[in-house]
């Protein structure tokens, strides 16, 4: 993927606000994001970060609440149950961020908008959502199993992961852009007249900044 042409910035990283406009675009949604992507570049000098989107089933007919309760028991089952603990001791991951937005446009029926950045040291590559393989192919499985019966599928300039290394500024401009597409207002308000979180992610703070040692 080639360096995006920065129509517009956030912060110095180049934004995707589509056919909308930066005006269009929601500034909280931005900053989660970034200080998330960045808090896990400056523990990690290579990570890997992968943008899916998740579907409910066709027929489901769930409590707005509810559903965001579905996209935090699949993070949690993907993280502490598949990635924290790994089959190998080396592929173990320690640290790990992620993030979704939740959005109801025509259809009237939510969907969300996620990424999650891991450690590229221990997954070099996403796997295929098209063949079900690694990574992508327990996202498909565990978001299968945990909303009776929707699907996960890769956002469309994302199909195996993108690879942000801290060596290579121009990966997380890339990443970046990537991921400031979910910011947009569009599709965002609409909760049945109630109170209904339109976006979260993992708990900050919890990744320290690596220290370089100093040669004696």
């Amino acid at each position: 993927m080639n360096t995006p042409h920065p129509h517009h910035l956030y912060d110095g990283y180049p934004i995707n606000t589509g056919k909308y406009g930066i005006e269009c675009m929601d500034l909280g949604i931005l900053e989660a994001q970034k200080v998330r992507l960045e808090e896990m570049t400056n523990h990690y000098s290579q990570c890997l970060l992968i943008r899916f989107d998740l579907h409910l089933p066709d027929d489901a007919q769930i409590d707005p609440t509810a559903e965001n309760k579905l996209v935090s028991l699949f993070f949690n089952e993907l993280i502490h149950k598949h990635l924290k603990r790994g089959s190998k001791k080396r592929q173990k991951h320690k640290h790990i961020t992620y993030f979704w937005v939740r959005e109801v446009e025509k259809v009237k029926r939510a969907h969300y908008h996620c990424w999650i950045m891991v450690d590229r040291h221990k997954t070099q590559f996403a796997g295929m959502f098209k063949d079900q393989s690694g990574l992508a192919g327990k996202i498909i499985e565990i978001w299968d199993r945990v909303s009776g019966g929707g699907h996960a599928q890769p956002a469309s300039m994302n199909q195996g992961g993108l690879n942000v290394r801290r060596s290579q500024p121009n990966e997380a401009q890339q990443a970046f852009y990537a991921i400031s597409y979910l910011a947009k207002r569009r599709g965002k308000n609409y909760s049945k007249g109630k109170e209904v979180r339109n976006w979260g992610g993992s708990t900050l703070g919890k990744i320290p900044p690596r220290t370089l040692k100093l040669a004696a």
